[in-house]
């Protein structure tokens, strides 16, 4: 393969990741971050017994069976009513074999347009999800298989009469640049082979190299 083509195929994955003081919303999470939470005051807000009894999403995203596990877990005011979780236009009216399979929790609805209503108090103004909504949840975990990729993105959990979500969501922090306001979420990307993942590897290098020897000219 020539050196063109791969300088190619890495330079447009380069340029899917963020710059510095850009924004987060998105772009795609580094591995290093596949593990992690929030809480409320630390990138999560909500309403009444959240704050007064705190809320921690916390996630992992590990390798299975080809794909990944993509794991939440609530602690504080838990278990929730329900939760919903935004994925990529391309996971909403598929089925869940197509995008997200293997789902612990047994009732799951896709939608284009969550947001404020009877059934999401306190959901932001102006904000809207598009993604998955887990219903009667009746423990403190969901979990799925998915092959898309984890982008940063957002979710709003309700319990009662009461929410909770990501100061993301908030149509004022769509743009930001902390990544503390945004969660993991799959994306529109399949996960690709083992070997386009090479080959994409080698062109992440030759990016590398074209620009250290353009420095030295």
């Amino acid at each position: 393969m020539s050196a063109r083509l791969l300088f190619g195929l890495g330079l447009a994955i380069f340029l899917r990741f963020p710059a510095l003081g850009t924004a987060i919303y998105g772009t795609d999470v580094d591995p290093a971050y596949w593990t992690g939470s929030r809480s409320i005051g630390s990138g999560l807000t909500g309403t009444g017994q959240f704050l007064a009894q705190g809320f921690t999403i916390a996630w992992s995203i590990t390798p299975e069976a080809g794909a990944l596990r993509y794991t939440y877990t609530t602690t504080g005011y838990a278990p929730l009513s329900h939760l919903i979780l935004e994925l990529s236009s391309g996971c909403i009216g598929c089925r869940h074999s197509e995008c997200i399979w293997d789902i612990n929790v047994p009732h799951v609805e896709f939608r284009s347009d969550w947001g404020p209503g009877p059934g999401n108090p306190y959901f932001p103004p102006g904000a809207t999800i598009y993604g998955v909504k887990f219903d009667d949840l009746h423990g403190y975990t969901i979990s799925f298989l998915s092959d898309r990729n984890p982008v940063w993105g957002n979710f709003y959990a309700k319990k009662g009469t009461d929410g909770a979500w990501n100061l993301g969501l908030e149509p004022a922090n769509r743009d930001s640049d902390n990544i503390l306001y945004f969660i993991p979420r799959p994306d529109t990307y399949v996960i690709p082979e083992p070997g386009t993942l090479l080959l994409l590897g080698s062109g992440l290098l030759s990016v590398g190299l074209w620009r250290s020897r353009h420095r030295l000219v």
